[in-house]
Order: structure tokens, then sequence, then C-alpha cells
């Protein structure tokens, strides 16, 4: 049996880490630098399957992926009541406007309400409470909601609730 001395091992650890830390460098450097190749990049185009009338069957599950929830014209970030008390999970996202042309085009008294509206909305916003925030934004909530589509009848359910 060898006997290695304290210096000796020593010196297989160091070399087995430093070929470590190569490999691991070599690794990162090897996926950091690869260009994406075109069949990397999916471009998914959505489907419409007609029904036998000609109109698009809407059946499936769906989900509206954005910050519409949060305001349909385009907003900067910003903290709610809650953030000093759950951090940045408390925060609104800021987002792109959904609106053609970017705002909406309110009347002087409409915007003057959504101006109050906004001021307290924490206080007044049902989702706020856990309620159902109404139809249309409860189509637009980042929550799946499924469509059941007859001939003649067309059902939305909700997630939320």
């Amino acid at each position: 049996m060898e006997i290695k001395t304290a210096k000796e091992d020593m010196s297989y650890c160091r070399t087995f880490n430093h070929i470590a830390v190569g490999f691991l460098i070599m690794g990162a450097l090897m996926t950091c630098s690869q260009e994406p190749s075109e069949s990397s990049v999916a471009v998914i185009e959505p489907v419409m399957i007609p029904s036998e009338d000609g109109p698009p069957d809407l059946s499936g599950i769906w989900q509206a992926l954005g910050s519409a929830s949060w305001d349909l014209e385009g907003h900067a970030a910003s903290k709610m009541p809650v953030t000093t008390v759950i951090g940045a999970h408390g925060g609104i996202p800021a987002g792109t406007s959904v609106v053609i042309g970017g705002d909406i085009p309110y009347l002087p008294d409409a915007l003057e309400t959504r101006n109050a509206n906004r001021a307290d909305w924490a206080n007044l916003d049902p989702a706020a409470k856990c309620f159902i925030p109404g139809i249309p934004r409860l189509t637009y909530m980042p929550a799946p909601l499924q469509i059941l589509q007859t001939d003649t009848e067309i059902f939305i359910a909700y997630e939320w609730g």
C-alpha cells in the first residue's frame, strides 16, 4: 500500500479542480457562442379548423397572455399597495396597448370617471377582492378558459371563481 503525503493529496485535488473548472468554462462558452439555427426558431401559425358549415370551430382551451388585465392601454410597471409586504409579486408589469392607435378615445366625462377609478382601483377593483372581474375583462385575465361550440351555440367556461 502506497502512502501519500498531505502535499501530494493537495496537488491531486488542485489538479482535479483545475480540470473540472476548465470543463465548466468550456461548456459555458460552447453554449453561449452558438448562433441559433433557423430550424430552432419555431413560428406557430394559428390553425382554424372550419366546421362543416364553414365558420371556424373555436372549441378548445384558450388563454390570453399579456398585461391587458391590468390596463388595455400601454402602461409602465408600477407598485401596488401590497408591494411593500410581498415585494415584486405585488407589482404591476409594464405592458403595451391592445387598443388600435394606443389610447381609448374617451369622452371628457368618461375620461374623468376612468381617472377617478384608477386613483382608487385597489378598493374598487372586484378582482383585487377575489370577486369575478366581469366580462369582457375575465376573457383577458391570466387564467385559461374553455370554449365549447356546437352548430348553434357557444359556451365559454372560465376558470376564475
